[in-house]
């Protein structure tokens, strides 16, 4: 958590988890929704990066108790997002698929933020070059984990055909 002065106070102390997580899922809802909807045509490039940088941020802000909001938020819109795809596909086909990439955009946020924590000098980490650094790594190698769960996903669940997976892992 990002605190202030010498104590170990939150900045949002007086936010609840309870209200940040409902807090966090609208927010996180909105943006990945609204990334989704920004795709370009004829392509599944989306820009997937502000409900990420989202997610990362909540974390630092709120601390690691607030992943259930990165998981709900990225549940309902990636569900949102399958049941009015242009293929008609099964409400529990739909909700695995959405719960799978959603876990997968959780992990993802959670690793960031964990290498974060541990290796860039938190929480003061934007006023070191060694933190930024490593701040720019570890947000590279967590979108590997949601770059493979999602494409995964899919393919497995028979929504993309496997042959297009090495440009559908590179577009995620």
């Amino acid at each position: 958590m990002i605190s202030h002065g010498s104590t170990n106070e939150c900045i949002f102390h007086k936010v609840s988890s309870s209200w940040g997580i409902v807090l966090v899922t609208l927010i996180y809802f909105v943006t990945a929704r609204a990334s989704l909807l920004l795709a370009l045509p004829g392509s599944d490039a989306s820009p997937v990066w502000p409900p990420s940088g989202l997610a990362l941020a909540a974390l630092l802000i709120f601390g690691h108790r607030i992943w259930p909001a990165i998981t709900l938020g990225a549940f309902a819109a990636n569900l949102l997002a399958i049941i009015t795809g242009p293929n008609e596909t099964a409400l529990h086909l739909a909700a695995g698929v959405a719960l799978m990439t959603a876990i997968g955009n959780t992990v993802e946020a959670l690793a960031a933020f964990f290498l974060i924590v541990k290796f860039a000098d938190h929480p003061n980490f934007l006023f070191k070059v060694k933190s930024v650094v490593v701040f720019t790594i570890s947000a590279i190698l967590a979108s590997l984990l949601a770059a493979v769960a999602g494409p995964v996903t899919f393919c497995a669940a028979g929504l993309a055909p496997w042959s297009i997976f090495p440009g559908f892992f590179v577009t995620w």
